[in-house]
Order: structure tokens, then C-alpha cells, then sequence
């Protein structure tokens, strides 16, 4: 029983072979799926995928610690600003309760004022002294046109007492007055230099007058910004990405600062920030057209330009990819931010070019009609340039067309060829039916006894 078996099996394999080498029988009926040359435009590509950010995004914060009393008015609703509000420069987004700051304010301009108070008083008592001064300085003029005066009698009643002309009276009393006036323009010297001391004090004293004042102005005007720090100013035209207080939440001001909204520039100019392997990097460059689709609407296409390529790449895995940021008009604001972008980087692009299906290149037909041209097992050229060939059927069977490629797309590749031309058929794949038509290849053997209506061979399943 147990060679019978084997035997059995032998015969099995002898005769499945056997069918398979053997031509299809006279009565199969082949049939051509065709498809038809077309002019198409066609880009060569690169695929990733990105996100689709703000082109500015602004964290605003309070600088100021208390608890919002209200918040800012939307000039398009009429209505508080929250989410999606639309906001201008300079406008008011929430207000903090300024009761302590204001204090703070006022207490700072008593103390300028007194400051100004005092710089007023070290002024004038700066004059006076400047007066003194003066006064002092004609006390030592009239002092010394004294002493000129004195000096002149003195030489003059000495020479009258050397000739007996002069009493000794009157040369001692000319002695006393010359002395007399000396002394008085010692005494008028010494009054400038006191008054010259006093002077230099005075300007000292106004000068720390005045440093006090400063400082006093210095410090209300830090009181009054901080004051104004309680009203919270969009610094952008924008809209409210995010609101992060609620009204009577106190906001406390520390180490770092608390955010109260998240803020983007004009919708109307989004970026995507695609992640793109290191292999492809190389062929992007900034100008560069970009086509992409989002989840949300993925029968919409939109377009965009590559404005830059960030140098620095990120590694997971040991996969290394750079950041490509693709500049994107959003007039209508279609397109809303955070959104998943499908990106195709457009390489090249040809436009009203002879296409075929890409089936039609990798189309191979069988060997059993006793074709001239045998199925290639080994590797076809690929890419652009490259010779390849399509076949057309024709009355007397099928002929084959050389031809060379350019740039394809997946399911369509360019073509260009003297005998081909628009809306010509290639076939793309081939249909048998019969009774008993079985695929002659030897890669796929089939059992004796099995009869099907009939079997296809479509050469989508044949790969370069």
C-alpha cells in the first residue's frame, strides 16, 4: 500500500509538470486587457507627512501678580475675548485688579514731589550762597581800593617826615590806617573762600537733591508701568489660539511667567514643518513647489512653497530627519492649525507628455503561442531614460514597440517612441478562457483534475 502510494504521487508530479511545459490547447480562447496612451502631466515626487503650525505663535503672560476682574472686548462680537477671538495690536485682552498698584503709584509721586520740593530749596540756597559770594568779592574790591589809597599816604608822609615836613602824629596815624586797611582786605579774603565753601556745599547738596529726585521719578515711573502691567495688551494682529484664566482667577507672579493666551499671527499665512528622511533631503531646496492634502478635507488639494530647510536633524531609531518648512497661503482660512498635512515635494515636473499605464512596461506575453519573444526573468532597466518596451495588438497578433521613459508617478510613466502616439491601446495584461487553459508557468504548478471556467495572467502581478 505504501509504494502504491508513492507511485501514485510520482504520477501526479510527472503529470502536473508535464501540463504545465505543455502549449496551451488549440482551443483557449485570449483575450487583451488594453489601456489607452494618454497625454498627461507628470511629477515626479517626494512624500512625507507634516503639520501645519502658526507662522508666529505668543505666549502672553502676566508680569503682574492679582486676581483678572474682566476681560477685553472683541471689536467683531461685541463680546468678551476668548477662543478664536480675533484681536489687534495694542488691544486689551484681560485686566488685573490694580487696587495695591495704585497705591503703590501714589506713594511714589509724594515722594517725587518731596524730592522736587527739596532740589527747589538746595536751588535757592544755592543763590544765596552764589549772592554771598558776590557780596563778599566787592567787600575785597572796596578793601583793596582802600589799601591803594592807604599805601599812597603812608609813602607820602614817610617822605615829609624824612624832610622834617610831617608830624609824628600823622605818620602814626597813616601807620594805623595802612594796617587798619590790610587787615580789612584779610578779613574780605577770608569771607570769599568761606563763601566759596559754603557755595561748593550748596552744589553738593543740590546735586544729591537732585540725585534723590531722580531717583524718586524713577521709581513712580517703575510704579506706573507696573500699574500699566495690569492691563494685558495683544502684542500682534492675531487670533486667540488659547485661553488659559478665567475671570476671578488670581494670577500669581513668580520665578517664571504665567501664561494667560496663546496668540497666532494671521491665519491667513501658515507654515508646515515636515519631518523629511536624510535620503530624500538632498533634493529639496527652498523654492521648491509643494502639493499637500489634510485629513480633514482630503479631496481638496492645496499648494505651497518650501521657504526653508532646518539644519538640525533629529535622530529616532537611528533614522535621522530634517525639518522642512513649507510656506502656505490660507486666503480663506480653510485650513486650520495643528492640522495633519500629506505633503508631496514636487522634483520634477512634465507637463503634456505622452503617459501609458506602468503596467503596459511591465506587460510580458506568454510563451505558449509561440510568441518570438520570450518572457525576461532577469531585471528590466528602470527609471528615466531607460529602454523599455510595450506591446500592441494588432490583427496578425501582437507586436512589440521600443521605448524610452521618463519620469513616472506610480501608476503612469512617461514615454516617448516614434510609433506610439495618443489614444493607441497597449496591452497591460492577458486573459485566457477555456475548458481546460492553464497558465503555462512553471512557477506555479497545478494539480491534474482541476478545471476552472478559466484562469487570468495580468501582468500588474509581475514586478521589475
Amino acid at each position: 500500500m505504501f509504494k502504491l502510494t508513492i507511485l501514485s504521487m510520482l504520477a501526479i508530479t510527472v503529470f502536473a509538470v508535464a501540463k504545465t511545459l505543455l502549449p496551451i490547447s488549440s482551443d483557449v480562447d485570449v483575450m487583451y486587457k488594453t489601456a489607452t496612451v494618454e497625454r498627461r502631466t507628470l511629477a515626479r515626487s517626494i512624500s512625507a507627512t507634516g503639520t501645519l503650525e502658526p507662522r508666529d505663535i505668543i505666549d502672553v503672560g502676566a508680569q503682574v501678580a492679582g486676581r483678572v476682574i474682566e476681560f477685553g472686548v472683541d471689536e467683531r462680537t461685541g463680546e468678551s475675548v476668548d477662543y478664536g477671538s480675533h484681536v489687534k495690536k495694542g488691544m486689551v485682552l484681560a485686566r488685573i485688579d490694580p487696587s495695591v498698584y495704585e497705591i503703590e503709584v501714589e506713594i511714589a509721586q509724594a515722594q517725587a514731589r518731596r524730592t522736587a520740593a527739596m532740589v527747589a530749596q538746595c536751588t535757592s540756597q544755592l543763590k544765596e550762597s552764589e549772592a554771598a559770594l558776590q557780596r563778599s568779592e566787592a567787600e575785597l574790591r572796596q578793601q583793596q581800593a582802600k589799601l591803594s589809597r592807604a599805601r599812597s599816604d603812608w609813602e607820602r608822609v614817610s617822605r615829609l617826615s624824612n624832610a622834617s615836613a610831617s608830624s609824628a602824629a600823622d605818620v602814626d596815624d597813616t601807620r594805623t590806617e595802612l594796617e587798619s586797611v590790610e587787615a580789612a582786605v584779610a578779613i574780605a579774603n577770608a569771607a570769599i573762600e568761606q563763601a566759596k565753601s559754603h557755595l561748593d556745599s550748596r552744589k553738593a547738596a543740590i546735586r544729591g537733591a537732585e540725585a534723590d529726585n531722580e531717583n524718586a521719578m524713577a521709581t513712580l515711573k517703575r510704579a506706573q508701568t507696573t500699574l500699566a502691567y495690569c492691563s494685558i495688551l495683544s502684542p500682534i494682529d492675531g487670533t486667540v489660539i488659547d485661553r488659559r484664566v478665567n475671570q476671578g482667577q488670581t494670577v500669581v507672579a513668580s520665578l517664571t511667567t504665567p501664561s494667560l493666551f496663546l496668540l497666532a499671527s494671521d491665519l491667513r499665512e501658515l507654515e508646515i514643518w515636515v519631518s523629511v528622511n536624510e535620503a530624500d533631503i538632498g533634493q529639496i531646496r527652498p523654492g521648491l513647489p509643494v502639493r499637500f492634502t489634510v485629513d480633514a478635507n482630503p479631496d481638496e488639494c492645496h499648494c505651497g512653497i518650501v521657504k526653508q530647510v532646518r539644519l538640525n536633524a533629529s535622530m529616532s531609531q537611528n533614522v535621522v530627519t530634517y525639518t522642512v518648512v513649507v510656506s502656505v497661503e490660507n486666503t480663506i482660512e480653510s485650513l486650520l492649525p495643528y492640522l495633519t498635512a500629506n505633503v508631496d515635494f514636487v522634483i520634477d515636473e512634465h507637463a503634456d507628455v505622452l503617459a501609458v499605464p506602468s503596467a503596459a512596461l511591465r506587460f510580458e506575453p506568454s510563451t505558449a503561442r509561440g510568441l518570438s519573444k520570450q518572457p525576461q526573468l532577469s531585471a528590466r532597466p528602470s527609471g528615466a531614460g531607460a529602454r523599455r518596451t510595450v506591446w500592441i495588438s494588432e490583427a496578425t497578433g501582437l507586436r512589440q514597440i521600443e521605448v524610452t521613459t521618463g519620469i513616472s508617478e506610480g501608476s503612469y510613466t512617461e514615454v516617448k517612441s516614434s510609433e506610439l502616439t495618443e489614444n493607441t491601446q497597449v496591452v497591460v495584461g492577458e486573459t485566457f478562457r477555456g475548458e481546460d487553459a492553464v497558465v503555462s508557468n512553471p512557477f506555479v504548478p497545478k494539480m491534474p483534475g482541476t478545471k476552472s471556467p478559466g484562469t487570468e495572467k495580468n501582468s500588474d502581478a509581475q514586478r521589475d
